[in-house]
Protein backbone atom coordinates (compact mmCIF):
# COMPACT_ATOMS: atom_id res chain seq x y z
CA UNK A 1 0.00 0.00 0.00
CA UNK A 2 1.76 3.28 -0.59
CA UNK A 3 -0.04 6.38 0.84
CA UNK A 4 0.78 10.17 0.37
CA UNK A 5 1.79 10.59 3.88
CA UNK A 6 0.96 14.90 4.80
CA UNK A 7 3.11 16.65 7.13
CA UNK A 8 0.82 19.67 7.61
CA UNK A 9 -2.27 19.78 10.00
CA UNK A 10 -4.44 22.25 11.74
CA UNK A 11 -4.58 21.82 15.23
CA UNK A 12 -6.72 23.82 17.72
CA UNK A 13 -7.45 26.46 14.79
CA UNK A 14 -3.70 26.51 14.29
CA UNK A 15 -1.24 25.07 11.30
CA UNK A 16 1.60 22.50 12.75
CA UNK A 17 4.03 21.27 9.63
CA UNK A 18 7.03 18.59 10.44
CA UNK A 19 9.14 17.31 8.35
CA UNK A 20 10.08 13.41 7.73
CA UNK A 21 11.84 11.74 5.61
CA UNK A 22 12.03 7.90 7.12
CA UNK A 23 10.58 5.73 10.34
CA UNK A 24 7.35 5.84 9.17
CA UNK A 25 6.00 2.49 11.32
CA UNK A 26 2.59 1.00 10.61
CA UNK A 27 1.23 0.05 13.86
CA UNK A 28 -0.78 -3.51 13.53
CA UNK A 29 -2.48 -3.65 17.33
CA UNK A 30 -3.55 -1.59 19.88
CA UNK A 31 -5.08 1.64 20.44
CA UNK A 32 -3.88 2.80 17.55
CA UNK A 33 -4.70 0.25 15.37
CA UNK A 34 -4.64 0.41 11.54
CA UNK A 35 -2.58 4.04 12.07
CA UNK A 36 0.95 4.92 11.27
CA UNK A 37 3.59 6.47 14.06
CA UNK A 38 6.58 8.76 12.35
CA UNK A 39 9.65 10.02 13.51
CA UNK A 40 9.71 13.70 12.66
CA UNK A 41 11.06 17.32 13.22
CA UNK A 42 8.58 20.00 14.05
CA UNK A 43 9.08 22.95 12.17
CA UNK A 44 9.95 26.11 14.44
CA UNK A 45 11.38 23.95 17.09
CA UNK A 46 15.20 23.71 17.88
CA UNK A 47 15.65 20.04 17.83
CA UNK A 48 15.89 17.26 15.41
CA UNK A 49 13.66 14.40 15.04
CA UNK A 50 12.24 15.02 18.97
CA UNK A 51 8.38 13.99 18.01
CA UNK A 52 6.74 11.40 16.99
CA UNK A 53 3.10 11.86 15.47
CA UNK A 54 0.61 9.13 14.96
CA UNK A 55 -1.74 9.48 12.11
CA UNK A 56 -4.89 8.20 11.01
CA UNK A 57 -4.68 7.66 6.94
CA UNK A 58 -7.94 7.44 5.03
CA UNK A 59 -6.81 5.29 1.86
CA UNK A 60 -9.73 5.73 -0.25
CA UNK A 61 -9.63 9.56 -0.11
CA UNK A 62 -5.98 9.96 0.71
CA UNK A 63 -6.76 12.09 3.48
CA UNK A 64 -4.83 11.90 7.63
CA UNK A 65 -5.77 12.92 10.75
CA UNK A 66 -3.35 13.96 13.36
CA UNK A 67 -4.30 11.65 16.08
CA UNK A 68 -1.45 12.47 19.09
CA UNK A 69 1.65 14.26 18.89
CA UNK A 70 4.53 13.25 21.06
CA UNK A 71 7.10 15.04 22.34
CA UNK A 72 10.16 13.21 23.55
CA UNK A 73 11.41 15.63 25.43
CA UNK A 74 8.82 15.36 27.76
CA UNK A 75 9.73 11.49 28.42
CA UNK A 76 13.13 12.06 28.50
CA UNK A 77 14.06 15.53 30.12
CA UNK A 78 16.75 14.91 32.57
CA UNK A 79 18.79 14.58 29.80
CA UNK A 80 18.14 16.76 27.43
CA UNK A 81 19.91 20.11 28.41
CA UNK A 82 22.96 17.97 29.16
CA UNK A 83 23.70 16.58 25.79
CA UNK A 84 25.95 18.52 23.51
CA UNK A 85 24.73 16.86 20.58
CA UNK A 86 24.10 19.39 17.65
CA UNK A 87 23.42 18.76 13.87
CA UNK A 88 23.18 22.01 11.62
CA UNK A 89 22.88 24.45 15.00
CA UNK A 90 20.27 22.40 16.28
CA UNK A 91 19.99 19.83 19.07
CA UNK A 92 19.94 16.62 18.19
Amino acid sequence: MLVNIPYSFQIDGVNVSYSGHHDIIYIPSGKYKGMYAILVDKKNEQTIEDYVIIISVNEQSNQAELIKEIDLKNYLPQIFDRLPYTTNGAKD
